[in-house]
């Protein structure tokens, strides 16, 4: 995943940027009208052949992804499975009568009116479904993490090389024209070096901690418990870890696979990295005393061998404030919110009054003379140095859920590498890994640990 190293200064103009950011703004409005007019991405118009999908999961996630899917003239959803037969009859009325049904989402796999599967399952599914559909020649959306043990990672590997086929993970932040803009501003060397990337991610509302309600007709006879199981060990029907599994490490990545792996997957396509070196990290369960055993608030630093400290922070707590990445580099600092980019050249003038204006006159004199600048710190004759903040906002309207699930269908027509493959996931899922163990454990976790 390497990219150009930065050269130093500023090699674009500002009205190169601006150009660029133009060019980004009606892509980004292009992607937002995925859902109200798919036929808008040109990329659709490669090959009328559309893509059979079926969607392993049809929770939230899982139908904002049949939603999109639905949407796209390049594909059609024809069977759909979740353990909970009330997500599957909602499925039906939003999707229609025609659209297949299944209790476990391996029985999707033995279809063959399927050529790929959208894995929207609890995170410990992923990466057994994952493989099963690799194994059964299936191209594979896996949403994010998409492993959350070495084994998993292990199993994915060698199921890729075995069974080659288009596999997206399924984050989605960097289909974002936001973030193309953020690349290339690294790459154009706007930055300078990057000496720091922070991460935060505040959650306020208790669906945002994980406290989902549970419906009326929730029972053994409408959940398919052991089928929500997979290889965990059986217990009977317990629907705070069925409808809240999330909140429980069993089936769950808490706050390190949920929140810090998709900041560290865009990271680490904006720099070039892979894997941390090693990883501290402390972990609180401060509020929401449900029974749950994740933390509900998560800090961590990560530390790469040829790369910034990366610091990421989370909490299921406060405001709700939109996820934000900052990268702090030696000529400017770079802020990726929601919908938002900006980019925050470093001061033009060092503040020398600051400190020689608390000297004696003599001195004073002599060390503005000596360094030839005048008393605001600017050198005298020199032209003011362009230091301009930039923004660029997206457009309202612009999603990037849809354009990703696009990214996909098109990799599988094309034949090109989707926009978040597998090892950008993997190694994005590895550091969640790292993360979760320091804080569990209170020690430093090492790339080779794992």
């Amino acid at each position: 995943m390497a990219i150009p190293p930065a050269r130093t200064g500023r090699s674009s103009s500002i009205e190169d940027r601006r150009r660029f950011l133009q060019g980004l703004a009606a892509a980004a409005a292009a992607a937002g009208v995925v859902r109200l007019a798919p036929g808008a991405l040109q990329a659709q118009a490669r090959s009328p052949a559309r893509t059979r999908l079926a969607i392993a999961g049809v929770g939230g996630r899982g139908l904002r992804l049949a939603r999109f899917a639905q949407s796209l003239t390049t594909c059609e959803v024809v069977a759909v499975a979740d353990a909970y037969d009330g997500r599957l009859a909602r499925a039906k009325e939003l999707l229609g009568e025609k659209v297949a049904t299944a209790r476990d989402g391996r029985a999707l796999l033995d279809r063959g009116d399927v050529d790929a599967v959208v894995i929207a399952t609890p995170d410990h599914l992923h990466a057994p479904l994952a493989t099963a559909a690799l194994a059964a020649g299936k191209h594979v959306y896996l949403e994010r993490p998409v492993a959350v043990s070495t084994a998993d990672r292990d199993a994915l590997v060698a199921a890729a090389a075995a069974h080659p086929r288009v596999v997206q993970c399924g984050g989605g932040w960097i289909t974002s024209p936001l973030f193309t803009a953020a690349r290339r501003f690294v790459q154009d060397g706007a930055l300078g070096r990057v000496l720091l990337a922070t991460g935060t991610w505040d959650s306020g509302s208790a669906l945002d901690a994980w406290q989902a309600p549970y419906p009326p007709d929730a029972s053994p006879d409408t959940v398919d418990f052991a089928a929500f199981l997979g290889d965990r060990p059986s217990r009977p029907f317990d629907p705070g870890r069925f409808f809240r599994w999330r909140a429980h490490a069993e089936f769950g990545s808490g706050l390190a696979g949920s929140r810090f792996v998709p900041q560290l997957t865009a990271l680490h396509w904006l720099l070039g990295l892979g894997v941390p070196a090693r990883c501290a990290a402390i972990g609180t369960l401060a509020r929401w005393r449900d029974g749950r055993d994740q933390p509900d608030t998560l800090a961590a630093s990560f530390h790469y061998a040829e790369g910034p400290v990366v610091s990421l922070s989370a909490t299921l707590n406060g405001t709700g404030r939109p996820a934000e990445l900052r990268l702090v580099g030696t000529d400017a600092t770079l802020v990726i919110a929601e919908r938002r980019l900006s980019l925050l050249p470093e001061p033009p003038v060092e503040p020398y009054p600051d400190v020689a204006e608390t000297w004696a006159k003599p001195y004073r004199d002599w060390f503005y003379m000596m360094h030839g600048m005048s008393r605001d710190g600017l050198v005298r004759g020199a032209p003011d140095v362009e230091k301009t903040t930039e923004v660029f906002e997206l457009p309202q309207g612009a999603g990037t859920a849809a354009a990703h699930l696009a990214d996909f269908l098109d990799a599988i027509r094309t034949g090109q590498p989707p926009r978040e493959p597998l090892t950008l996931g993997l190694e994005a899922a590895m550091a969640g890994v790292m993360a979760a163990r320091a804080a569990a454990s209170g020690a430093v976790v090492r790339r080779e640990d794992l």
